[in-house]
């Protein structure tokens, strides 16, 4: 969590700090002990960045949460209310690959772990991406 909070430092400068951040820890997670591979969660962050948020949003927002599912079952949340995925690539010409590499260092990681990753698109009201891993 420290590498992710020192990555959203440097890219909120980019905005000039605009984006508000939040992280939200549920009680049962060992924020000690819970090791979350350190790139695993970054390229979704990025896409935040990179294309969630416009000059225009006026109140950008970006949320990430942990949350024990059970006794080893971590969920993260990747949480925005910009633009959504379906609406960014609309405007792209870029085919993001992390999703799929993503699911694919999971797979290799966690061979137990079925369907990892969810992603849910609100169309103007951003995008929530859901992992869930074996702790």
């Amino acid at each position: 969590m420290e590498y992710l909070k020192s990555y959203i430092i440097i890219e909120n400068m980019r905005f000039d700090n605009r984006i508000e951040t939040e992280f939200q820890i549920g009680d049962e997670v060992d924020v000690y002990h819970s090791k979350i591979p350190t790139m695993l969660l970054q390229p979704f962050v990025e896409n935040v960045f990179v294309h969630a948020f416009n000059a225009a949003h006026s109140s950008p927002k970006l949320t990430i949460s942990f949350e024990m599912l059970s006794k080893n079952i971590l969920e993260c949340k990747i949480i925005d209310n910009g633009m959504s995925l379906n609406a960014a690539k609309k405007t792209k010409f870029h085919q993001s690959k992390g999703i799929k590499l993503t699911k694919e260092r999971l797979s290799l990681l966690q061979n137990s772990n079925v369907n990892p990753i969810d992603i849910q698109l609100t169309e103007n009201n951003g995008t929530t991406v859901t992992i869930r891993l074996t702790v």
